[in-house]
């Protein structure tokens, strides 16, 4: 059983009107197909709480629409797979509330026991709600709720800068979490690289060091008592609502992959689309909650870099592939370079479409292509004391994935990306005897 949230849109205008749920059984298979059934059953449903507009609108799309078959044009779906039906109502509530002008999704939920933050106090408008919002402690800090608020134990929070309202960064947690990151941003020379991923705790601190109050940075989104349906919302409004790859966080979040991307309006596989969710069919569903995120136009945009940094060196550009699922289910593209040393594949490429952080490496590529491959990097490591291929990041399979671009490395940004396959591809395009040039960059960018 998966739980479904979606919206029904006008045809004239693609306007959203409806947010309703829907649980189907079907086994093996991820998305939702609304059939006319359907219309009927929401305009003979007093759950669904119609407005007189809803109604009408439903019964023209119902009357219009002549087959068993719904429209795909006529709906999208936000959230899938969801556990249950309670999940499904949760998200429907935000959505309504928070991300919907009121009215503009019908009646708003009785927001009990949940409250969700209004949607006139989310856009541009981000004025203190009083007995919702966290208060100030006597150090100056966020006051702890000390699990204690009556509108539920966790919250899902967002942080912005005063200055222009804009949203930087999405949490969830309870008591004390949003003063840690305020402590850690006024000792940021105390705090470890892992925590200072991305710039949040650097933001912060310019906004103190303005003189703005930490309560003056932060508002709360959501509230509730169960720590899954946090985790659920706090996923909605950074992904959905604001746009995670807009934002500070290191992840879309931990159920990143229920959700459609915030402004993607394209049918997706596993959304609108039923697809199997193992197999060929289930990495189908994986490249959509990739393209859905843009990371496919963040890697043509990279290849295009790239090669406007190869052809300004007078060399003839390279030809990349179309993004893709690859091998262990990343998106990528690739380009085939014929290296004085025979055939290697550069790749370009996005391990996660939870974090969309960037990498690049080399594969194998053409006839003997394990073999070019393994006896180049042993070429390079040689010429450039670099120790063995394994020790800097040569695989068993023969791809060379640089260690020193690994985990907490990995690139942030598409012009660090494309300044490390430009390195990548100056070191594999030089013959080998002609290497002297670049031995001192090649151990300060390979050797840990």
């Amino acid at each position: 059983m998966a739980s479904y949230v979606y919206l029904l849109l006008e045809p004239e205008t693609n306007r959203s009107f409806f947010a309703g749920t829907h649980t189907a059984f079907s086994v093996g298979r991820s998305g939702l197909q609304l059939s006319e059934d359907h219309f009927s059953e929401l305009l003979n449903s007093p759950e669904a709480n119609l407005t007189d507009l809803q109604q009408f609108t439903i019964e023209r799309l119902a009357a219009r629409n002549g087959v068993d078959q719904a429209r795909a044009d006529l709906y999208r779906v936000i959230a899938r797979d969801l556990r249950s039906p309670a999940h499904a109502e949760l998200v429907r509530d935000a959505l309504i509330t928070s991300w919907a002008e009121p009215g503009a999704l019908g009646r708003a939920p009785a927001n009990d026991p949940v409250r969700f933050r209004p949607y006139q106090h989310i856009t541009g408008n981000h004025a203190r709600i009083e007995g919702f919002d966290p208060e100030e402690a006597a150090n100056g800090n966020v006051a702890s709720d000390a699990s204690s608020h009556p509108h539920g134990e966790y919250f899902v929070y967002a942080l912005f800068d005063p200055a222009d309202g804009k949203v930087f960064y999405v949490g969830k947690g309870r008591g004390n979490r949003i003063a840690n990151h305020f402590n850690q941003a006024r000792d940021l020379a105390r705090t470890s690289g892992q925590a200072r991923r991305k710039n949040k705790l650097e933001r912060l601190k310019a906004i103190l060091d303005r003189g703005h109050r930490p309560i003056d940075a932060t508002m709360v989104l959501a509230r509730v008592d169960d720590e899954d349906e946090a985790y659920l919302l706090e996923t909605f409004y950074l992904k959905f609502l604001f746009g995670a790859w807009s934002l500070e966080n290191s992840t879309g979040g931990r159920d990143s992959d229920l959700f459609r991307a915030h402004g993607d309006l394209q049918h997706r596989r596993g959304f609108e689309i039923p697809t199997r969710r193992t197999g060929a069919d289930g990495r189908r569903i994986k490249e959509d909650l990739f393209k859905g995120a843009g990371f496919d136009n963040l890697l043509e945009q990279a290849s295009q870099a790239l090669n406007r940094r190869i052809t300004a060196e007078r060399h003839p550009q390279i030809n990349f592939s179309t993004p893709g699922i690859t091998g262990a289910g990343e998106l990528s593209v690739n380009a085939p370079l014929a290296t004085p040393s025979g055939q290697i594949k550069l790749m370009l490429h996005i391990r996660s479409a939870q974090t969309g952080f960037l990498n690049c490496s080399t594969h194998p590529h053409g006839p003997r292509g394990t073999d070019i491959s393994r006896i180049i990097w042993q070429e390079l490591c040689r010429i450039h004391q670099l120790g063995t291929p394994q020790a800097i990041g040569y695989r068993r399979d023969n791809h060379f994935n640089p260690r020193v671009w690994q985990r907490e490395n990995l690139a942030l940004d598409i012009e660090t990306l494309v300044d490390r396959a430009f390195f990548l591809y100056r070191l594999l395009m030089t013959p080998l005897n002609q290497q002297d040039d670049l031995r001192e960059e090649a151990k300060a960018r390979l050797l840990p």
